[in-house]
C-alpha cells in the first residue's frame, strides 16, 4: 500500500511540474521570389501562426517540445539553458536549420524558417521568414 501511495505521489509531482505556453505571432516578415524579375523581394504576412510549448518529465528531468498549433509538425526535443543575465531560454532546431527560441523569463519567442520552398519544392514555394511574438502560460 505504501508503494502505491509513493508511486501516486511521484506521478502527481511530475504532472504538477508540467508547463505549457501558447505563443502567438505578432509580426512576421520574409522574402518571396518575384517570378517576373527572378529577384528576391521583401514579403509581409497576414497570418499569425501559433505555437505550443509543452514540458514533460523524462528520466527525472524536464524536457520541452514545440509544435505549431493545430498541426502535427513538432520540433525535435528542445534544449534549455540560462544565460549570464539569469534569463531562462528554450531553443529548438530542426535538421534543416529552422529554429524556435523562447525566452521563458520575458515570455517572448522568435521563430525562423530559413528553408522555404525555393530549396525544397515539396514546400510549394513557401517563402523563408522570421516571426516574433508573445507567449502566455496556460
Amino acid at each position: 500500500m505504501k508503494k502505491l501511495l509513493l508511486i501516486a505521489l511521484l506521478s502527481l509531482s511530475f504532472q504538477a511540474s508540467a508547463e505549457q505556453w501558447l505563443c502567438v505571432t505578432e509580426r512576421m516578415t520574409g522574402f518571396h521570389l518575384d517570378k517576373n524579375t527572378n529577384a528576391w523581394e521583401p514579403a509581409t504576412f497576414t497570418d499569425r501562426p501559433k505555437y505550443i510549448i509543452s514540458s514533460f518529465p523524462e528520466a527525472g528531468i524536464i524536457r520541452y517540445t514545440v509544435k505549431e498549433h493545430a498541426s502535427s509538425n513538432e520540433f525535435p526535443t528542445c534544449q534549455d539553458y540560462v544565460n549570464k543575465q539569469d534569463e531562462y531560454f528554450i531553443t529548438c532546431q530542426d535538421k534543416y536549420g529552422s529554429s524556435f527560441l523562447f525566452n521563458k523569463t520575458r515570455n517572448r519567442f522568435q521563430f525562423s524558417n530559413v528553408i522555404g520552398g525555393f530549396v525544397y519544392p515539396y514546400l510549394k514555394e513557401t517563402p523563408p521568414f522570421i516571426s516574433i511574438g508573445l507567449c502566455s502560460s496556460f
